[in-house]
């Protein structure tokens, strides 16, 4: 839950100074009073966004209301006493007062923390201030810039001087559109705020860090307007995907995001400038004059009637959010390089549309009568309504759903292709190169995920489907396959589909996972066909190749054909299927019946075993005759025995090999054992060779002819 503060006590002033000369003062003999000073703030060079940087210094200064909390040893204690600002409001320098009774004369100075905090306290082992939380909600005050940002001192009780153990980011904004009241600095990989820790580096500098127990991924400023100076804390470190957005009260109109995604080293002491401002239309034709390759830029055209249009000019700023407040016949927009986001409580008869293909977005209370689309995607967010569409001079486009109103007119439109958030992200990500995706919540496809290079998938515990086609389809490149999570192929068995199809020259390597299909549905005869589509749970064909390292494999139900596909190549191919490693159900990857002849899919040197409820389990090491058997067809020199084995037929050699029994029987009831015609057998290590029983034939443990 937030914590909202209301009240400015305990907060500090940030001003626009020039640097001060810093007097040092210490606790009064009493420990009544002690007079702290702060340090002045680093003008760093860089900035979150492109800009001029402020000229003034950026200076901390004590605020009415403002604590300490002081840390003191007493006998084998930490004491933790608050201090409270006396004088020195809008100083560098303060007078503070103690509360409560606590009989310091005692008492050993260890370190003092701003802000106060209940449960500050002191760690000797790690020299750590601990107990400290930075706020993740604001209130914002006119006549003063609010911060908590985290302030420390550790050393001579008689020069205590306060550094900063975090870092600044200064917001300015401009022309913000009226009902957006608050501003949020967002991360999804880092928290911003939440439990945190001060730690002193070798030039004894207070340095935050967030406890790995803090789950706050925004720090957020309430009651902003259009023109303001915001400073957010933050705490020193990488970050790779810092935010700037604005919300609205109500939530209505939905967020903007003001400044697009930035990676930033925070560093302790440093402040880091950006902007959030709208440019206010002038007339009913927008054109974009200035750009900043990868910037936002923002225009709002609630003071212009009639119809309108916004104009990239062959710019390419990566989103262009479009505020608006009338009704409108028409709106064009020729933007081919960014992404448009649409916000409001606004309907539009007709909107004629040309963005980049990531994409057309309406937020807020967007309503569109009729979408023409000649370039670009569309996302229709919760809120808004996408009530006719038509392909103007293209043939495909893909609709987002986030939770809006799609007419079943424009999903029923040829070549409108409608898919979830996730798959979009997943798909696109693919598109724009990203070579590692860890999958961040569970995807139902509107269609395959066609993947023609190296990638690097992540199952990272979520579910992959496709209701109606096969789920990943490779065509070049290496897909490769990690994690637990499900790869769930159709259930529907009257066409074909996979959870995994490698075709042409595409390779694929699975690690890990579950996979399954609907049953196979090969002889059946329902509905008047011939039964020829099955499910091909794992599948290759031409010139593919796939290998299996670990997972499970399995049909949703019985199989009724009788028999199974669960892995299949396509026949009279060059296409390859390796497994090395799994848990297959009802099917046995080393006797595959789908090949005509029964193929072996287990790779030399590997084990299918069979397990309860008619499963097969794939581990590395010769365990059984099959495998055993194949390791020799395979032309293996040395095999090493990993189990018992009890033999139907002779073991027939014929080339050199070496046999390592590795403490191991190897037996055959009814024949020989091991029957050599070429080249040399050599048996190493303790074992038992054990030929047949049965003494009604002769039989040999190990027997050479020819």
């Amino acid at each position: 839950m937030k914590k909202l503060i209301y009240a400015i006590a305990a907060i500090c002033i940030i001003a626009f100074t020039s640097c001060e000369k810093e007097d040092q003062f210490g606790f009064s003999t009493n420990y009544n009073t002690l007079t702290a000073s702060i340090e002045n703030t680093t003008q760093t060079k860089a900035q979150l966004a492109p800009g001029e940087q402020e000229s003034d210094n950026v200076q901390v200064k004590w605020a009415d209301g403002d604590a300490i909390s002081v840390l003191f040893k007493i006998e084998n204690t930490i004491e933790n006493t608050k201090y409270v600002l006396r004088s020195g409001i809008g100083s560098t320098t303060g007078v503070f007062e103690k509360q409560g009774n606590t009989d310091l004369n005692n008492a050993t100075f260890i370190a003092a923390v701003y802000p106060y905090s209940d449960n500050a306290s002191y760690d000797e082992t790690t020299e750590t201030i601990t107990g400290m939380e930075l706020e993740d909600a604001y209130q914002y005050d006119a006549n003063k810039y609010t911060s908590l940002a985290p302030m420390a001192y550790s050393g001579d009780a008689s020069k205590i001087s306060f550094k900063n153990a975090a870092a600044l980011i200064r917001i300015s904004t401009s022309n913000i559109p009226e009902g957006y009241e608050k501003i949020v600095l967002y991360s999804d990989s880092r928290n911003l705020a939440g439990n945190y820790i001060i730690k002193f580096n070798n030039s004894n500098e207070p340095v935050a860090e967030i406890e790995n127990t803090a789950n706050d991924k925004d720090i957020e400023f309430k009651g902003i307007g259009a023109n303001q100076t915001l400073f957010f804390p933050i705490i020193p470190g990488e970050y790779t995907d810092l935010t700037v957005k604005a919300y609205d009260t109500d939530g209505t109109l939905h967020a903007m995001e003001l400044v697009p995604t930035r990676a930033l080293n925070a560093v302790r002491n440093n402040v880091y400038y950006t902007s959030a401002s709208y440019t206010l239309a002038t007339s009913n034709e927008h054109t974009l004059s200035s750009n900043v390759a990868g910037e936002t830029y923002n225009v709002d055209f609630s003071n212009i009637n009639d119809n309108i249009k916004i104009d990239g000019n062959n710019l390419a700023p990566s989103k262009i959010n479009v505020y608006d407040t009338k009704d409108r016949n028409e709106f064009e927009i020729d933007c081919p390089n960014s992404t448009v986001n649409i916000s409001g409580s606004i309907t539009y008869n007709t909107i004629t549309a040309k963005t980049a293909d990531n994409t057309l977005i309406l937020s807020g209370a967007v309503i569109v009568n009729t979408l023409k689309v000649q370039k670009g995607n569309v996302l229709v967010n919760a809120g808004t309504e996408l009530k006719g569409i038509v392909l103007d001079g293209i043939n495909s486009v893909i609709i987002i759903d986030n939770g809006g109103y799609i007419a079943n007119g424009v999903k029923e439109t040829e070549g409108v292709t409608v898919m979830s958030p996730a798959e979009w992200n997943l798909k696109n990500a693919i598109k724009t190169g990203v070579t590692e995706i860890a999958l961040s919540e569970d995807i139902n496809l509107s269609s395959s995920v066609e993947i023609s290079r190296d990638l690097t998938i992540n199952l990272n515990g979520k579910s992959i489907k496709c209701a109606s086609s096969d789920v990943f389809v490779v065509t070049a490149g290496t897909l490769t396959i990690n994690g637990n999570g499900l790869v769930y192929g159709s259930e529907d068995n009257s066409s074909s589909s996979c959870a995994v199809w490698a075709k042409e020259n595409g390779k694929v390597i699975i690690n890990g996972g579950t996979y399954k299909v609907g049953d196979d549905a090969t002889g059946k005869t329902e509905n008047g066909g011939n039964g020829n589509w099955r499910n091909d749970c794992i599948y290759a064909r031409d010139n593919a190749s796939i290998e299996i390292r670990g997972g499970e494999y399995m049909y949703t139900g019985e199989n009724p054909a009788g028999h199974t596909f669960l892995l299949n190549l396509k026949d009279n191919q060059g296409a390859t299927l390796v497994v090395k490693g799994g848990t297959f159900h009802k099917f046995n990857p080393a006797a595959s019946n789908g090949e005509n002849p029964t193929a072996n899919f287990v790779a030399p040197g590997y084990s299918s075993v069979a397990g309860e409820n008619d499963t097969w389990t794939v581990s590395e090491g010769i365990l059984n005759e099959a495998s055993l058997k194949a390791a020799i067809a395979a032309n293996t020199t040395e095999i090493t025995l990993g189990a018992n084995i009890d033999l139907s037929s002779p073991v027939a050699v014929s080339r050199d090999l070496t046999v390592n029994l590795n403490g191991k029987s190897i037996k055959c009831k009814s024949s020989d054992v091991f029957v050599v015609t070429a080249g040399t057998l050599t048996i190493n290590g303790n074992g038992l060779v054990y030929g047949s029983e049965d003494n009604s034939s002769s039989s040999c443990a190990v027997w050479a002819k020819e």
